[in-house]
């Protein structure tokens, strides 16, 4: 607005900026500035490397559960197969990874230091950032969902549940893919529900899917007493875990709340057929 204009260099109080100094004297010194000279550098560093290989690496495990999460619930063998594969590649690439050439070795020395070295890992950048957790849950996820659909999804006998040691993951990556393969189960099944089904058919399914959902619940409420720094895997600490327990239960009443409904459905239909 006119008049608002200040001369340049001036404060709101028509004085001078703070940041000038007067003629011939020296400049303030910062000393916490000082005392952290070379933390740009250093940050830079950890997010380069960081970027490019804990984002990437996660970014294409997700890519590709998600296109075997389509072919699993298509029941697509062939795509099935094709995701396992590449999930496996992935998978071993990543945990025999080694020093890139294009990381010096201070970088990787300064890394190790501030970085919790509570995971053996051959690349020290990796530790506690949890690029293995969430590429491992990710998998343990959809080795988990893939016998749980067909179950779900055509009332076959449930086949055998990986286990942690037979996808080559750790436990809490396990546990983590079992919390999110509750949910992803109940999103293919509102996927299956937008077909022309019968509500006797859907009360099935809902009854199907909480069965499986409550015995998986089962499973991480018997460890819900294990602190979070030992059983969670994210990059939130100490909360995953019980935040997925939480989702896992509220999910199920939800449910549980769909399938009464259905049921009223059923006898307002047979009222109405009197």
């Amino acid at each position: 607005m006119p008049g608002n204009d200040l001369p340049e260099g001036e404060g709101f109080d028509g004085s001078e900026d703070d940041t000038e100094t007067e003629a011939g004297e020296e400049p303030e010194v910062n000393e916490y500035q000082r005392a952290s000279s070379g933390a740009n550098v250093y940050f830079k560093q950890m997010m380069r490397l960081f970027g490019r290989k804990y984002y990437g690496f996660v970014n294409m495990v997700s890519d590709v559960q998600k296109a075997g999460m389509k072919s699993v619930f298509l029941h697509d063998q062939a795509g099935v197969e094709t995701c396992e594969l590449e999930l496996g590649k992935l998978w071993t690439a990543f945990k025999s990874a080694r020093l890139s050439e294009s990381i010096k070795q201070e970088e990787f020395d300064l890394l190790a230091v501030v970085l919790h070295p509570d995971f053996d890992h051959p690349l020290p950048e990796f530790k506690r950032v949890m690029a293995l957790h969430m590429g491992g849950q990710e998998i343990a996820e959809f080795k988990i969902v893939r016998p749980s659909w067909i179950h779900l999804d055509r009332g076959e006998e449930l086949d055998f549940i990986p286990t942690p040691a037979s996808i080559g993951v750790s436990l809490p990556m396990w546990f983590g893919g079992l919390v999110d393969a509750i949910s992803e189960l109940a999103k293919m099944m509102d996927l299956r529900f937008e077909d022309d089904l019968s509500l006797d058919y859907r009360i099935d399914y809902i009854r199907r899917y909480l069965r499986q959902a409550r015995q998986m619940a089962e499973v991480l409420e018997s460890h819900a007493h294990v602190p979070g720094y030992i059983i969670d895997n994210s990059t939130f600490r100490f909360q995953r875990f019980r935040d997925g327990l939480r989702r896992v239960h509220s999910l199920i009443g939800r449910t549980s709340q769909r399938l009464s409904d259905q049921y009223l459905s059923k006898r307002e239909a047979a009222l109405l057929h009197k």
